[in-house]
């Protein structure tokens, strides 16, 4: 049975929380599957002037396809056409690769790039149903209790629902909210550990600017001792730059500081003589930049995504570094099994009336299984990818000069997508034409039913999910690192 859009699934009111890329995702794919919703939002307007781009890989644009996104976001963006490189501190290629052409063949589309902001203000401007989002929305409080959930506001207003869907990011007030009411009703269930599980790693200076047409169009990624890198994706209308350090020492949104525009002009300087290739430094770009901003960059998975009434997405419950654009496409797809679970609680629940809480209660549950392993995978590919470019170790410069260049090409693009095959779709929406691909997908394209490879979900089915994602995730990592040594000998001895 597919939901019609116009109609209602009666017994469920979520209040989504944050107006960003996975709450306004949230919005399309609750009003989808007829599920009652609001969104707030504490900013004034859905698009601030902040953030630089967003990729979207080809498995999130099949989503993005079955809420009929896809051609607006294809008319903002332009795929890459000139591979990826990879460069040293002088600004010398070491390898070039033809990693988006190797995504498209797997694929059968290629990964986008666009503005974020460009991003928000089509999924705010397609939604259906405006007057369900509400901007200005401070979150003073959160109670929840036997009948609900209700937030409010410092405008004075109130909100209540069945249950609070955190999409409010890595300094999520849900989160906090979560926490306290799970160790008022349950003493010491989150722990320090917990809340210490998101980390500030890196620091970044990130920003866009007008083309480059000297730099054709493709990602360049330039490598500098002292834990350094800096990314550069250009394009013929616009370019996007990121320059990521380490800090002395990691710390935690408790005791992370606060940076201004004289604090983003400083680092601009301190790296303002960095090479980006043979012919250009880092002040040049920065020069002509339409807009930047210095900020942390967090990492970290945590282990309960749920408890009670109250729900975490995207950010607030799993952060990833940038490096590989992964972020946003992981937000998305939680929102989409979050979703899928729900209708599914709501099209089988017998009789009238609420959903029940031990019913929300197995939906979270299943939620966090299917998720979490796949969170954990992307992360660690996130993470080794981002240590890896900038040159996090001795051993990792070693394999970046001396062994990928080297090793087998399609080790990144070919593990990475054993994990984007298998990603989430809408499970009661039809995908329509899509051209295909060297790899398979696991969803299918059956309305109202999986694929014949997706098989219904228990914890035997999740851990075998997990390992596969991890073996995946292992196999991203072993092509950037200790695994291309097999690749180079094997060659050695062919050769």
């Amino acid at each position: 049975m597919v939901q019609s859009e116009q109609s209602q699934l009666a017994g469920l009111r979520a209040i989504v929380v944050g107006a960003g890329i996975t709450g306004l995702t949230a919005a399309h794919t609750l009003h989808k599957a007829g599920i009652d919703y609001v969104v707030v939002e504490k900013w004034p307007d859905a698009a601030p002037p902040a953030g630089a781009s967003i990729g979207l890989f080809p498995s999130t644009l099949r989503v993005l396809q079955q809420l009929g996104l896809l051609e607006h976001v294809e008319r903002l963006a332009e795929p890459f056409t000139d591979g990826a490189s990879n460069r040293d501190p002088k600004g010398k290629l070491i390898m070039n690769s033809d990693l988006w052409g190797r995504f498209r063949e797997n694929h059968g589309r290629d990964v986008l790039m666009l503005e974020r902001r460009a991003f928000l203000e089509t999924l705010y401007d397609t939604l259906p149903d405006k007057s369900r989002v509400h901007f200005n929305k401070k979150i003073e409080k959160i109670v929840e209790n036997a009948d609900g959930v209700e937030i409010s506001f410092s405008d004075g207003t109130t909100e209540r629902g069945d249950f609070v869907l955190g999409a409010d990011g890595v300094h999520s007030v849900v989160r906090q909210a979560m926490w306290d009411h799970a160790n008022t009703v349950e003493p010491g269930l989150i722990t320090v550990d917990e809340k210490m599980t998101i980390m500030t790693t890196w620091t970044c200076l990130f920003g866009f600017g007008p083309g480059e047409p000297n730099l054709g169009n493709e990602l360049s990624v330039s490598s500098f001792d002292g834990s350094r890198c800096i990314l550069l994706a250009t394009q013929p209308k616009q370019s996007f730059f990121f320059v990521f350090w380490k800090p002395k020492k990691p710390w935690s949104r408790y005791t992370r500081p606060r940076y201004t525009e004289q604090d983003a002009e400083e680092a601009a300087k301190s790296v303002a003589d960095l090479p980006i290739n043979e012919t250009m430094v880092f002040a040049e770009l920065w020069k002509k930049r339409h807009r930047a901003q210095l900020a942390d960059i967090e990492e970290g998975v945590l282990s309960r995504w749920h408890y009670g009434r109250h729900v975490l997405v995207g950010d607030a419950a799993h952060k990833v570094t940038p490096n590989m654009a992964l972020g946003g496409n992981l937000g998305i797809e939680s929102v989409t099994v979050l979703t899928n679970l729900l209708r599914k609680a709501l099209v089988d629940k017998k009789g009238p009336g609420k959903l029940k809480v031990s019913e929300l209660k197995n939906v979270l549950e299943e939620f966090q299984a299917q998720q979490l392993p796949r969170a954990q995978a992307i992360f660690e590919v996130s993470s080794s990818v981002s240590r890896a470019q900038a040159w996090d170790s001795l051993w990792l410069k070693f394999t970046s000069i001396y062994i990928a260049p080297r090793s087998n090409p399609r080790a990144l693009p070919d593990g990475l997508g054993e994990i984007m095959r298998a990603a989430p779709i809408l499970d009661f929406v039809p995908v329509g034409k899509w051209p295909e691909g060297r790899l398979e997908w696991v969803h299918g394209d059956a309305a109202g039913k999986r694929s014949a490879e997706a098989t219904p979900s228990t914890p035997a089915t999740n851990d075998r999910a997990g390992s596969q994602l991890v073996h995946a995730a292992k196999l991203v990592v072993g092509g950037i690192a200790a695994a291309s040594i097999v690749s180079w000998v094997l060659q050695a001895i062919v050769n």
